[in-house]
């Protein structure tokens, strides 16, 4: 453990673990703000789709949202308008899947 850890430790503060795969989803929702303010460059791209290759398995649905992402930017990286609907996918994309299960999804009688 760390100083900074060590510190949290003793004065009773908590610690966050690293997770790899809410980091990919930070990052891909950054680079969708990004994208969305005609801010994104080819390396912010790049190291999304890296980090995303290490961290998740190839039929996770956010790893295809973001491979669909880096495929769409390398066709409309340059037209503004364009670039701000895939950040806009890519940012409800996050969104969506990162809302947990309702525990009661399996209920019929509360969703039909």
């Amino acid at each position: 453990m760390g100083a900074i850890g060590l510190r949290a430790f003793y004065s009773g503060g908590c610690v966050m673990s690293f997770d790899p795969v809410r980091a990919v989803y930070l990052d891909a929702l950054a680079v969708g703000m990004k994208a969305r303010c005609n801010g994104l460059s080819q390396g912010d791209v790049d190291a999304m789709v890296t980090r995303a290759e290490e961290a998740m398995p190839s039929d996770d649905l956010m790893f295809r949202s973001i491979t669909a992402f880096a495929v769409q930017f390398e066709e409309c990286r340059f037209d503004p308008e364009r670039l701000a609907e895939i950040g806009e996918t890519l940012t409800n994309a996050v969104r969506r899947l990162s809302q947990p299960d309702p525990v009661d999804a399996g209920r019929a009688d509360i969703y039909g």
